[in-house]
């Protein structure tokens, strides 16, 4: 029992000295995540960010309250809300996006980008100012 304690010890350090790279893909995955901007977790642990660029590009659908937002705001079903364009703003500090309803293409603005559990980024509702402020972008559309 003490030779095979003493061989997966010897192991762990062999682990240890073998020195450690980043790939490619491991460096541009670290070089994104720098880009984008941390604004809090909200209560169930989810990160949210900035909606920049970098964030903007990254999102795959929407939030739960901000898809809700938007369904009550023109009285359609949650389900049927579809991304259809992505668009940054000027300065690349924002984004807005262009959703398709049953009732037409609108064009939404969102106030953060949260990264659920499963890693996808969605537009989120949840709007940060520099002092502090917060607020909720729930269907504010056109």
């Amino acid at each position: 029992m003490m030779r095979r304690d003493l061989c997966c010890v010897s192991l762990m350090i062999t682990m240890l000295l073998i020195p450690f790279k980043l790939s490619a893909t491991d460096k541009n995955a670290v070089k994104e995540s720098e880009s984008l901007v941390f604004w809090a977790v909200n209560e169930g642990g989810a990160r949210i960010y900035q909606p920049n660029s970098a964030a903007c590009a990254k999102i795959s659908g929407l939030s739960v309250q901000y898809a809700e937002g938007i369904s009550n705001k023109f009285n359609v079903p949650a389900y049927t809300l579809k991304i259809a364009e992505i668009k940054p703003s000027a300065d690349l500090n924002t984004c807005t996006l262009m959703i398709e309803t049953p009732k037409g293409l609108k064009e939404c603005a969102i106030g953060s980008v949260i990264r659920n559990f499963g890693g996808n980024y969605l537009a989120h509702a949840y709007q940060q100012f520099a002092d502090g402020r917060v607020t909720f972008l729930n269907g504010e559309c056109h």
